[in-house]
């Protein structure tokens, strides 16, 4: 099993650059580039959304960035609806932390939304007490 962790600057970027609405939802920012040219890109604060698994990003930026749909999916809502979304492969940077990940094509002129997928391979846990992305070692529990 291979641990991912992200770098302390990388921590103190994120850390520095978090938002919190209102409501307490946390927001960061990311930059979305096209994995194939990174002067391709779109950046935004993106609402962390745990319950979702797969990031998602508006369709007319992925479109701008030159993001290539590969399939189309059948999503599922957390109302319980159900749709049809294009999904293809995209680039993020997270506090300087960067992946490559699937995107879902959202609707025109709705939220971003930074996936569970993404932040697990950049090492990055929501801490649910504190309402804020941590590292997954801060979080994590050593055994002997």
């Amino acid at each position: 099993m291979q641990l991912v962790r992200a770098k302390p600057e990388a921590i103190a970027r994120l850390v520095l650059s978090m938002k919190e609405s209102p409501m307490g939802k946390v927001r960061v920012p990311v930059r979305v580039s096209n994995p194939f040219d990174a002067g391709r890109y779109w950046e935004a604060d993106f609402l962390v959304d745990t319950g979702s698994t797969v990031s998602s990003v508006p369709v007319d930026v992925l479109n701008s960035i030159g993001v290539d749909a590969s399939e189309i999916v059948e999503v599922f809502m957390a109302d319980g609806r159900s749709a049809l979304r294009r999904v293809g492969l995209a680039s993020f940077d997270v506090a300087g932390v960067k992946r490559t990940s699937e995107v879902i094509y959202a609707p025109e002129d709705t939220e971003p939304l930074l996936g569970f997928l993404i932040l697990e391979a950049m090492g990055f846990l929501v801490d649910p007490l504190q309402e804020r992305l941590r590292p997954r070692s801060d979080l994590a529990v050593g055994v002997d």
